[in-house]
């Protein structure tokens, strides 16, 4: 399969960042901190492959910082410096950081798991205006929500998928949760006249 002229293969994350996609897991702790570093490192993550941050590969942390009080600056990240421990954060502000380093590289494509859960409202909100500017710029996302009112709040078309197969497609302006749930757990749309 080729994106934006580039070949992306199966299980090859690096091909996928080639490629112009950014990913990020439902589950940060987990699958998207580094825990034991600092907000810094973690923001530059994606950067030092594409040597975006590098000169010869070497790692240029002058470049590295200034993009960390940047992104920090831009992304509304609550803590002293970018040298401060990422797990010291609130959830949202992992969050922020997560995104940060995805966003501010300006992909063609990110996927978004999950990306308001376990994080406050204020937080969800933050979040919300940044996913609207990057698609404002042309950044295509996806989200991948189980919040139905976030879905129907946030985005502009509906997928459902059921056993790893497209079933419903809807216009979040004109479909309700329960319509939606009956795809989400029947895995077929209704039929009219069939309740």
């Amino acid at each position: 399969m080729l994106i934006a002229g580039r070949p992306l293969k199966r299980n090859d994350p690096r091909s996928g960042m080639a490629a112009g996609i950014g990913y990020v897991p439902d589950d940060r702790k987990k699958a998207a901190l580094l825990l034991t570093r600092t907000i810094r490192p973690n923001l530059s993550l994606p950067w030092v492959p594409f040597g975006k941050l590098t000169h010869f590969g070497v790692l240029d942390v002058r470049a590295e910082k200034e993009m960390a009080r940047d992104s920090c600056r831009d992304f509304a990240i609550r803590a002293p410096s970018p040298e401060f421990p990422v797990v010291q954060l609130s959830g949202g502000n992992q969050q922020k950081v997560v995104l940060a380093r995805w966003f501010a590289l300006k992909p063609k494509i990110v996927i978004l798991a999950e990306p308001t859960r376990g994080i406050d409202v204020g937080a969800k909100s933050e979040i919300y205006g940044f996913m609207q500017e990057m698609a404002e710029q042309g950044t295509g996302i996806i989200m991948i929500s189980s919040e139905m009112p976030e879905l129907l709040g946030v985005a502009d078309r509906i997928l459902v998928m059921y056993q790893g197969q497209l079933c419903g497609e809807f216009d979040p302006k004109d479909v309700g949760e329960e319509e939606i749930a009956h795809v989400v757990c029947i895995g077929e749309m209704k039929t009219a006249g069939v309740e």
